[in-house]
C-alpha cells in the first residue's frame, strides 16, 4: 500500500506479479493475498492474462468518500476536543510545526497528513473512528490526497488549516475543532475535483 500511496508504484502502468515480488522480496503467496486485498478496495483493477494496474483514482467519483470523510472526521474532533491528552496535544504540535516547515520550503515530507489525521482519531479512543479513518477504508482517498496536497499552494493551506483545528483542539472546544476539520476537509475535496476537472479537459 506504502508503495501505491507515495507514487512508487505509477497508476496505469502494467504490473507484473513476478517482477513486484522480487522488487518487494516476497513469495508469490503473499504477493497474490496482498493484490487480492488491493482489488477489494477498488485500488488495483486485473488485466487478465496480462498482470494489474493501479487505478487512476481521478478516473473514480470519489466526491462520496469526501462527503462520508468530512462527517466521521468532524465528529472524530469533536470527540478528541474532549479526550485528547496533553502529551497527544504534544505530538500533534509537532506535526503542525512540520506542515509549517514544509509549507515555506515547499517541500513535502509522505505521511505527514495522515500522521495528523490519525493522531487525532486515536486520541479519541474510540475503536470504530479509529478503524475508520486509520484502516483500509478511506486508502483510495489518500491516494487522492497525496496527489494534491503535495502542490505547494494546498500544502500551504492544508499546513494553515492544520494549525486551525489544532488550536480548537488545545481549546478543548468541540464544535469549534469539528468545523474546522470539516472545513479542512471541504478544502480538500474542493482542490481535488479542480484537479480532477483541469485533468479532464
Amino acid at each position: 500500500m506504502q508503495a501505491i500511496a507515495t507514487g512508487e508504484l505509477k497508476r496505469g502502468v502494467i504490473l507484473k506479479e513476478a517482477r513486484l515480488a522480487r522488487q518487494f522480496g516476497v513469495g508469490r503467496g503473499a504477493l497474490r493475498e496482498a493484490v487480492s486485498r488491493l482489488e477489494g478496495l477498488h485500488v488495483l483493477e486485473r488485466e487478465p492474462n496480462i498482470g494489474f494496474r493501479v487505478i487512476d483514482y481521478f478516473s473514480t467519483d470519489i466526491t462520496e468518500v469526501f462527503v462520508v470523510r468530512e462527517a466521521v472526521e468532524g465528529m472524530v474532533c469533536r470527540v478528541a476536543a474532549t479526550t485528547m491528552t496533553n502529551a497527544d496535544l504534544d505530538h500533534l504540535a509537532e506535526i503542525v510545526r512540520r506542515g509549517k516547515e514544509m509549507a515555506q520550503h515547499g517541500k513535502f515530507t509522505s505521511g505527514w497528513d495522515d500522521d495528523f489525521h490519525f493522531i487525532i482519531a486515536r486520541a479519541t479512543g474510540n475503536r470504530r473512528l479509529i478503524r475508520l479513518v486509520c484502516d483500509d477504508v478511506f486508502f483510495q482517498l489518500r491516494l487522492a490526497r497525496h496527489g494534491t496536497v503535495t502542490h505547494a499552494s494546498r500544502l500551504a493551506a492544508a499546513a494553515h488549516e492544520h494549525e486551525v483545528i489544532y488550536q480548537a483542539l488545545g481549546a478543548r472546544d468541540p464544535a469549534r475543532a469539528e468545523e474546522a476539520m470539516r472545513r479542512h476537509i471541504v478544502n480538500g475535496r474542493n482542490y481535488v475535483e479542480a484537479v480532477q476537472r483541469g485533468k479532464s479537459r
